[in-house]
């Protein structure tokens, strides 16, 4: 016996003040004049991000809601156009524009969870930053983003006393970030 069931939320939650997100970028910079650069770039995240537990409720026992699987995003990187204007020799600020994808998956689940394959998530960001030159080499930056990926379903299956079911659920991410770190410029 084989069914689907088809939840109407996954329902994601922020990330806490603990949450750190590491991640690798590069960028090359056009110079369009002496007040203007315009730079192509990516970022690659290289740990996991927690996006929210998915909850599911049974109509048929008073409308009880529990939580059900933990997802997570994988892989997450982004490929972005990047405005600059030019303050003083050491100073700049920017906006981004990019593409971001990543894979979803279930990083806890249900205990009568079989397998699930990991979605293609696909969205956009948009943000703006600071540039901080410390010598000819290094610098350091501050950037806010947000972050939306285009909704989607989640399909993984399960196995119980009754059968096996599929079950479904609806997703939509997005959220802000705030960044920090150090960079290396030839």
């Amino acid at each position: 016996q084989t069914g689907i069931a088809t939840s109407t939320g996954l329902t994601t939650s922020g990330f806490d003040d603990s949450d750190s997100i590491y991640a690798i970028g590069g960028s090359y910079n056009f110079s369009i004049d002496e007040k203007y650069l315009l730079g192509i770039g990516f970022d690659y995240n290289l740990n996991d991000i927690d996006v929210g537990t998915s909850k599911l409720t049974n109509h048929g026992a008073g409308g009880i809601t529990i939580d059900w699987n933990e997802y997570e995003l994988k892989d997450l990187f982004s490929v972005y156009i990047k405005p600059q204007l030019v303050i003083d020799e050491d100073k700049l600020i920017y906006a981004k524009l990019g593409y971001v994808s990543a894979d979803l998956s279930i990083n806890k689940a249900n205990s009568e969870y079989v397998s699930s394959s990991n979605e293609s998530m696909h969205g956009y960001t948009v943000g703006a930053g600071y540039k901080q030159a410390f010598s000819q080499s290094f610098f350091g930056f501050f950037e806010v983003n947000y972050t939306q990926f285009a909704e989607d379903s989640a399909l993984a299956n399960y196995t119980n006393i009754g059968g096996d079911y599929t079950y479904s659920s609806d997703v939509d991410i997005d959220f802000y970030a705030a960044k920090v770190g150090i960079g290396y410029q030839f």
